[in-house]
């Protein structure tokens, strides 16, 4: 297996989703595209009603929690998932015995196997697993990302030391044992009747190139995750099980491998341990993927969600493993290989259908995720709308203007101007002493050319000259700005993805900004309350 460069959506540029990690990422790109159509974007706290009555965990932080809206209805959104899937299929998803009973009520295929809980004693399930027969899986009823799963059990010694393990040193009670089924590991997104996307996780591996060490090639792996918005903090660690696999292998981090030999680093596929996820989805036949629209439906209320499933390489048969109602869509969007899948706009077009008309992919206009978040760190607020962004048939068109453009004065008329139209974002950067960058989006001439006279008029000593669509796939930020930005900060920012210590001195400076910021939004609402203003 070689490495091929992955193919992502420019929609979603990464510069815009610099640190935003996990389902953060998740929910600020469904947000995004929602957003990009029109529709009123709200970010909400967790004491909004709405999401009282919704199934939600780790929210204390905001920036998970959104609605859009339309002029007819509006709808409430935790992470990937929207309100009209219900608290009860997320309860089926959370419980895998359960969901397991549901599955094989709509003959669904999934492993056989059954549930035990705390009160049955190992014994009783030894007996069971001796009848089931081997190879088998122990997993908990409600654990996630994989924790406490031991797989391809071979025979009843092993079983019992994982038992135990389980359930007396991990403390997982409550287990499933069923049948382990070979093949490989496959997350299909189903939204409605269609699979929308096929992540093929992997555990994480090296390819030789003949020339580098072990220990280098994982150093080049984690560079290319580091420029990958979904991996980035999702490196591959040298512990003792990578260690100890590559020695199993006959290896040492010195040793070199043959050119495009392959060397697994782990054994499960786990994205947060380093695990690879491919997008796939135009490789798989109709028949897995009907398997997995049946699983989705075989719960109730369910409507969109993540199916994880075991796939014969050969595509001769599918077995549903799990399913999770607040799936993360990241590896589809920022694959390690393959074809990026738009599952966001998949969902906005189940939850708007009539809003697909104004889905656009350029030019790129987008909002700051953390810029207001730290509005909600107090509880004086439940919400706070964005900024609504021009929408339609886009326009972008940079100026290059010469002269005396770079005093104060002049370049606040051009922003307070632009700033007063809700049909136009943009920005303005020094070039040099004598010369200014100016940038703009918009669905309107009229604007354009007023726009222009505003350059012109507000200096009589200055050129203007004018270029169409100049780079659509560089992002341009909503409403007005001038970039006065420090240039080492600047710097930093276009290194963020290429150097690990760069990253956490990025992220460190960016919490220390929000705490700032939601003390002291805190102690002006305090001090409102106070004087009754």
């Amino acid at each position: 297996m070689s490495y091929n460069k992955p193919e992502w959506l420019t929609k979603y540029p990464t510069e815009i989703f610099m640190g935003i990690n996990g389902p953060k990422l998740d929910a600020y790109a469904l947000a995004l595209e929602g957003w990009r159509r029109g529709l009123t974007l709200k970010w909400h706290s967790k004491d909004l009603p709405a999401f009282k009555e919704m199934t939600t965990w780790y929210v204390d932080r905001p920036g998970q929690l959104f609605s859009l809206a339309d002029h007819e209805k509006e709808h409430f959104f935790f992470r990937t998932r929207g309100d009209l899937v219900s608290n009860q299929a997320v309860e089926i998803g959370a419980d895998k015995a359960t969901t397991k009973r549901y599955l094989e009520k709509a003959n669904v295929p999934t492993p056989k196997g059954k549930k035990f809980n705390g009160e049955i004693s190992n014994q009783e399930i030894i007996d069971y697993a001796e009848k089931l027969g081997f190879p088998l899986v122990i997993k908990p009823i409600d654990g996630s990302f994989g924790e406490g799963i031991t797989a391809n059990i071979s025979n009843i010694s092993e079983f019992t030391e994982t038992l135990k393990y389980t359930r007396h040193q991990q403390n997982y009670k409550n287990i499933i044992v069923e049948k382990h089924i070979t093949g490989e590991d496959y997350r299909l997104y189903v939204v409605g009747d269609q699979v929308v996307s096929a992540v093929h996780r992997t555990p994480p591996y090296v390819v030789g190139d003949g020339k580098s060490t072990i220990k280098k090639l994982i150093k080049i792996k984690n560079k290319k995750r580091l420029a990958n918005p979904h991996l980035a903090s999702r490196l591959i660690d040298i512990d003792r099980e990578v260690i100890n696999l590559i020695n199993r292998s006959g290896y040492t981090l010195k040793s070199i491998l043959k050119k495009g030999e392959h060397l697994l680093l782990r054994s499960k596929s786990n994205l947060s341990a380093g695990g690879d996820a491919h997008e796939k989805l135009d490789q798989l036949n109709d028949r897995i993927k009907s398997i997995a629209v049946e699983a989705v439906k075989a719960i109730p209320e369910l409507h969109h969600g993540g199916v994880d499933l075991i796939i014969a390489q050969d595509q001769s048969y599918a077995t549903v493993i799990e399913i999770n109602a607040t799936a993360h869509i990241g590896s589809s969007l920022f694959p390690g290989e393959g074809k990026a899948k738009d599952v966001p706009a998949a969902i906005i077009d189940y939850y708007f259908p009539e809003s697909i008309k104004e889905s656009q992919d350029s030019p790129i206009v987008y909002f700051a995720y953390k810029e207001k978040l730290s509005l909600l760190a107090n509880d004086s607020l439940q919400s706070i709308t964005v900024l609504e962004p021009p929408v339609g048939q886009l326009e972008k068109t940079t100026y290059r203007v010469k002269g005396k453009v770079t005093s104060r004065r002049y370049q606040s008329k051009i922003k307070n101007w632009s700033l007063a139209q809700s049909n136009l974002s943009g920005y303005l950067v020094k070039k040099s002493r004598r010369v200014i960058e100016v940038v703009v989006v918009t669905n309107k001439q009229q604007t354009l050319d007023q726009f222009e006279s505003i350059l012109e008029s507000a200096s009589n000593q200055v050129t203007v000259e004018k270029y169409k669509n100049v780079d659509d796939n560089k992002p341009v930020k909503v409403g007005f700005s001038i970039m006065r930005e420090s240039k080492l900060i600047w710097e930093l920012k276009q290194k963020r993805y290429k150097y690990q210590f760069i990253r956490f001195i990025l992220t460190g400076i960016e919490g220390i900004n929000y705490l700032f910021q939601s003390k002291f939004v805190s102690k002006i609402f305090k001090r409102r309350k106070e004087t009754g203003n």
